[in-house]
Order: C-alpha cells, then structure tokens, then sequence
C-alpha cells in the first residue's frame, strides 16, 4: 500500500483495498480522495490539479455505466492513495532504475494485460501537503520529469511535435482543474484557490515544455 502522509484514510479503507485486489487480474487499487476545505488557498489548488478527479462528487465520471458501489476499472489512480499486488509490483520495480513512480509503473501493468480499478470505499482525506510539495519549483520538475519519461526514447520530431502541442497546455490544465476545484471547494473560496491553480499549472506546463526539447535534467533528484 501506499499512502502519503498528506492524507487520512478511512476506516473502511483496508477492507476496501482487500476487496478490490481480490480479482486475481487486478494489479493495483485507488479510491476517493476528500479534500479538507479548511486548508490554506495554496494546498486546495494542489490537491485539485493532482487528485480533484477523483473527488467523491466527481467519481461517478470515472465509472461511466458501472456501478460505482463495485470496484471498476481505470486508466489512472491517484498517487496518494494506491494499493498493489505485491509480487507484481516488485517484478515491474526490479525493471525500472528509480524506484516507484506511480504513472510509469501503472503504465507498465497496463501493458501487461493487467487491471487498475477504483473502489469508492477506498476513501482517503487530503488534510495538507508540506509547503515543498506545492512549491512552484517542485511543479516544475513535476513537469519536466513527466516530459521526459514521456518521450524518453523518442526522436527528435516527436519530441519537437510534443513540445509545439504544449503550448496549450496552460489553458487546458487550468480548466480542466477549475472544474474539480467547483466540486471540491465552497464559492466563497474560488478566487483565490484559482490564482493558485493557475500559478501551479503554469509551472507545470513550463516544466513539461522544457523536458520535451531539454530532457529531464535534474528534475528526479530534485522533485524528490
């Protein structure tokens, strides 16, 4: 399992991740994740962009016709809130030479014919992040370092074809994240919450504009 310490999770939860990972094609788990309303401006703005998708209000939308009492599938979970099937994980791990980032390795189980699912009992509370993680600086390398895993083995017109593609990208981040932020976050606080959305997707989108033509540089060491 893995759970980090920017979040709670709920009473229920490991029962939950026992009943998802009970399909023996299921490799990895996720659930919910309720945000704290209370939290300062900057810290709702981060857990919007990272996991406002997986909000319990917005939820359903990833289930599309299942039913959403039962475990379904994904293409993505969030990375606070994972669970594994052991041996699996530790086979996919002993391929990678920096540990477990949880998009690569998700991806790798993927192309393994194996399952992601979402259960909604998998529930965790975001009650903040440590002021590095919602660092400009830190979205920055977020980004570069996505940018890089992304096109890691790719030539220089994919590269370059990506590169032209992000400069959308600003835009699309920051309204794809003011939508989950109107789920997540009381009216009262939208105004400032999306000054900080629009700061953190900046940096983002910068960051990822860069890995493209410049690689990922020292972003790993440095987003760590």
């Amino acid at each position: 399992a893995l759970l980090e310490d920017m979040v709670l999770p709920d009473h229920r939860w490991l029962t939950a991740a026992s009943e998802a990972l009970s399909a023996p094609r299921t490799a990895a788990a996720g659930g919910p994740v309720t945000i704290d309303p209370s939290l300062p401006a900057r810290h709702l703005a981060l857990a919007c962009t990272e996991f406002g998708r997986f909000h319990p209000n917005l939820i359903a939308r990833l289930a599309y016709t299942n039913n959403i009492e039962d475990p379904f599938p994904a293409t993505r979970l969030p990375g606070c809130n994972l669970a594994y099937r052991r041996a699996v994980l530790l086979e996919v791990l002993q391929q990678t030479q920096h540990g477990l980032i949880e998009t690569e390795v998700n991806e790798s189980l993927q192309k393994r014919g194996l399952d992601l699912v979402v259960h909604s009992q998998m529930k965790v509370f975001f009650v903040g992040a440590r002021h590095s993680a919602s660092s400009l600086s830190s979205r920055f390398n977020h980004g570069r370092l996505f940018a890089h895993q992304r096109v890691a083995n790719a030539g220089w017109l994919t590269r370059l074809s990506w590169f032209v593609k992000s400069a959308a990208l600003p835009a699309v981040l920051v309204l794809r994240a003011l939508r989950t932020m109107r789920a997540a976050v009381p009216p009262t606080r939208w105004l400032t919450v999306a000054v900080w959305l629009g700061a953190l997707e900046a940096a983002w989108a910068a960051g990822e504009s860069v890995g493209y033509v410049a690689g990922g540089g020292h972003s790993l060491e440095r987003w760590q």
